[in-house]
């Protein structure tokens, strides 16, 4: 298997993305960049390698405290809130859930199905990727769990290594032996 190599969009791109977005009030264009760039200096990282993602961003923007920044608390808050609407538009988040993508039917009757809390928190991940890509439960295969892990590991902090997708083969090899329904494909479980 080759290793892809995915180059992150930063916090730069974001904001020259924000500055020649001619669907944005010029205001909010003016908000949002301000807030990245104070965002990035209260981090202490240039902004040339944070990634614009909220998710990649989201603890330590929490994290900032006003008093430390020498900013009142509703200055801090609204930077954080511009931050975070910010990445959102950047990364085309407008009507997604906050929490992962909304699971298609066929996957949503998979995970109701599943009735071990392990194998359920193992499953979702690759769940709600497929559901968000519209890959159906039976055309999952190598290259499937090669391309989710490639996403999990350049948009979270789990792990993507052989252990990582061995537990998510094993989770999902249990689950043709016991859930009704579930694909019969165990093509993936060595690696």
């Amino acid at each position: 298997m080759t290793q892809m190599t995915m180059i992150e969009p930063t916090f730069v791109d974001a904001v020259f993305a924000i500055e020649n977005a001619s669907d944005v009030p010029l205001q909010t264009r003016r908000q949002w960049t301000c807030a990245l760039r104070q965002a990035a200096k209260a981090m202490d990282k240039p902004i040339e390698i944070i990634p614009a993602r909220w998710t990649a961003v989201r603890f330590p923007v929490s994290a900032l405290h006003h008093a430390r920044l020498g900013l009142t608390k509703k200055t801090l808050d609204n930077y954080k809130s511009n931050v975070r609407a910010a990445l959102r538009w950047f990364g085309k988040e407008h009507d997604v859930p906050l929490r992962g993508a909304r699971l298609s039917p066929a996957w949503a009757l998979l995970r109701e199905r599943l009735t071990e809390l392990r194998a359920r928190a193992l499953l979702s991940g690759l769940m709600r990727y497929c559901s968000s890509r519209g890959i159906e439960p039976g055309a999952v295969d190598d290259a499937i769990v090669d391309e989710y892990m490639v996403y999990r590991g350049a948009t979270t902090r789990l792990a993507t290594n052989s252990l990582a997708r061995r537990a998510l083969a094993r989770a999902w090899n249990r689950n043709v032996r016991t859930v009704e329904g579930w694909p019969s494909q165990q093509r993936w479980s060595r690696r």
